[in-house]
């Protein structure tokens, strides 16, 4: 506990030299800073991997944390007893979302997603779907005649559905979907699966999926 105190006093006096300008220590500040997050990167690392993130990549990322600490300067929110752990918080924040963003961009198959969604890293509000969910979205996101006939509603769905649907079509999760509704969390959620299975029944009337396959 006394050295990471003594550590931490140490890095936060080279923070305050570099925040005055001096390039030196500035590359002093991020070679610490590399070193006292190598732990959260080697925790992360299999997860980056996962959305095609590197070692490289996650290094990178302190520099960004970096940024943001400059930015904050002299905040009364850094103590010199816990700077360290001050900057392994902002560091920690930008990886998950980093992470998070590089898996709503991947292309991910649905048995990709079963395997991802069993590492508890992925289980968080705005990454987690139900199975009916990624199945549509494997779909939605990739199929011209889904979205046609979400955007031109050619299955019936309410405005509040076709709401909800039209947001997942553009990237937002169920709690995000929510919040941009104005709705409580489940209330969304359920009206999605409502909109899902519209979708889907019209889809299975006009015979674009053999039998039960979806």
């Amino acid at each position: 506990m006394e050295e990471e105190i003594e550590r931490s006093r140490e890095a936060y006096n080279v923070f305050v030299t570099a925040l005055r300008g001096n390039k030196g220590k500035e590359k002093d500040l991020i070679s610490i800073l590399k070193e006292e997050t190598n732990s959260i990167r080697y925790q992360y690392i299999s997860r980056a991997k996962k959305v095609g993130l590197q070692l490289l990549d996650l290094e990178d990322m302190v520099i960004q944390a970096v940024f943001v600490l400059f930015a904050k300067g002299s905040s009364s929110k850094i103590k010199e007893d816990s700077f360290l752990n001050f900057f392994r918080y902002i560091y920690l924040k930008i990886l998950q979302q980093e992470i998070r963003k590089e898996y709503r961009r991947k292309d991910i198959s649905f048995s990709d997603y079963l395997k991802l969604r069993e590492d508890p890293f992925f289980r968080i509000k705005d990454l987690e779907f139900h199975d009916d969910t990624a199945q549509a979205s494997k779909y939605f996101l990739e199929d011209d005649i889904c979205q046609s006939i979400v955007y031109e509603n050619k299955c019936g769905l309410s405005d509040d559905e076709r709401h909800l649907l039209v947001l997942y079509l553009n990237g937002y999760s169920i709690f995000e979907q929510a919040e941009e509704s104005k709705t409580p969390p489940t209330t969304a959620y359920n009206r999605f699966r409502n909109a899902i299975e519209k979708v889907r029944s019209f889809l299975k009337s006009r015979g674009y999926f053999d039998k039960d396959n979806f």
